[in-house]
């Protein structure tokens, strides 16, 4: 099971790196795309008005008188455009002194005196988060415009690490919840290797003894080197116990391989075990008091549902006393069997399904209850209900219930 744990906790941690990886992997996709969308839009909008103001189609002075009512508008109501949204100007004289300007962001002086340093250039320059065209007139002088990007580098940084820090968070919640979920879904995986160390070590148990028997006996016929009647009569029985342990591992590793179904009459099947079971019956004088109603018809596999009913059948005959009489009923989809066997404790009760449960210890009573977990397992498959009660001294009654 240590295996299974770590398993379970290399899946986890797995499960959770691709899931951050891969939302990383977005995030960092779905930010580098908005700042270099925005940066295009912004660099084409001052490209725009830049080429017009050199190709002559704007003239500054209207672009200045413009810019300065865009201005008072926006001083009067602040929430008339952003303040990103607009573009600072410099109108700077051949002697390098400021004709106008209208700053309104936050750029500092030395930042500033450098732009007005700066010569024309064809291209759009990128400093400080600006974008920065110069464009320079006949008369020398020069016209900077300046657009502050609307999602700049330090907004893009904080957005990247706020979101990598969101997802680790995340992915930390996210590792308790596919730990929770793969803990669920190892459930039956564990819950079967358990039940195949439990059979394994049950079966080990039960086919130690005759296997003992079988080498000791053996060896004392070899001893005595003559026939003996007792010895050969005991070495039978424990070859036959031995054939009887081997079937009943067969049939319970291989129950779920037949998965073909066909409907089955069940008064028909309960009737053809009775007839199966007849020498037996006719042995104890026991009376079969059958009540069948109306035909029911169950889909299922006819060879373990014959094992189903069988083994239930069997066990009630084999452990009723002597000219008893057992009442098999059939009705509503539903069917009995009472009997009476030897009582039940309500403490033995819940384990008759375990495999090789035994209420009676010694071995002459062959009290296996390996047939039952057979007619268990056939039940689950089925999804069929199986209620069973005791009444001390008295009966054992099986009750199923066909969905």
């Amino acid at each position: 099971m240590n295996n299974i744990s770590k398993m379970k906790r290399k899946l986890t941690v797995m499960f959770t790196l691709i899931v951050f990886i891969i939302v990383s992997i977005f995030g960092f996709w779905y930010f580098t795309v908005k700042y270099f969308g925005w940066a295009r839009i912004e660099r084409w909008e001052l490209y725009f008005i830049s080429n017009s103001i050199e190709s002559g189609n704007i003239k500054v002075d209207d672009l200045i008188r413009f810019w300065s009512k865009m201005n008072n508008n926006f001083k009067n109501n602040k929430s008339f455009i952003k303040r990103k949204w607009f573009i600072n100007f410099l109108y700077i004289s051949k002697s390098w002194e400021i004709i106008s300007s209208d700053i309104k962001d936050n750029i500092e002086q030395p930042f500033i005196n450098e732009v007005i340093q700066m010569k024309q250039s064809e291209k759009i320059i990128k400093k400080n988060d600006f974008f920065v065209r110069v464009i320079e007139f006949e008369n020398w002088s020069k016209f900077a415009l300046m657009k502050q990007m609307r999602y700049s580098t330090s907004d893009y940084t904080t957005d990247l690490i706020l979101f990598l820090l969101s997802t680790f968070f995340l992915t930390i919640a996210l590792y308790y919840i596919w730990r929770a979920f793969i803990d669920k879904t190892f459930i039956p995986v564990e819950k079967n290797i358990n039940d195949m160390k439990e059979f394994v070590h049950n079966a080990w148990h039960e086919l130690k003894t005759p296997i003992s028997v079988l080498h000791w006996n053996l060896q004392i016929l070899k001893d005595i080197k003559k026939y003996d009647d007792n010895f050969v009569s005991e070495l039978t029985d424990e070859v036959s116990r031995l054939n009887n342990i081997i079937d009943w591992l067969i049939q319970l590793s291989d129950i779920d391989v037949y998965k073909s179904t066909q409907n089955i009459s069940l008064n028909m099947l309960v009737t053809e075990i009775i007839w199966d079971y007849q020498f037996k019956i006719s042995e104890k004088n026991i009376k079969i008091n059958l009540i069948l109603a109306e035909d029911e018809i169950i889909e299922a596999n006819h060879n373990y549902f014959y094992i189903f009913l069988s083994n239930i059948i069997w066990n009630a005959i084999k452990y009723s006393d002597n000219n008893w009489i057992i009442t098999i009923k059939i009705s509503d989809n539903t069917l009995s069997i009472e009997d009476n066997w030897i009582w039940i404790s309500e403490e033995n009760l819940s384990k008759i399904f375990n495999r090789f449960y035994q209420c009676d210890t010694s071995r002459t009573s062959e009290w296996f209850w390996i047939w039952l977990s057979l007619v268990e397992k056939i039940a689950n498959i089925y999804d069929w209900e199986i209620e069973v009660s005791s009444k001390i001294w008295n009966w054992t009654k099986f009750f199923i219930k066909f969905n």
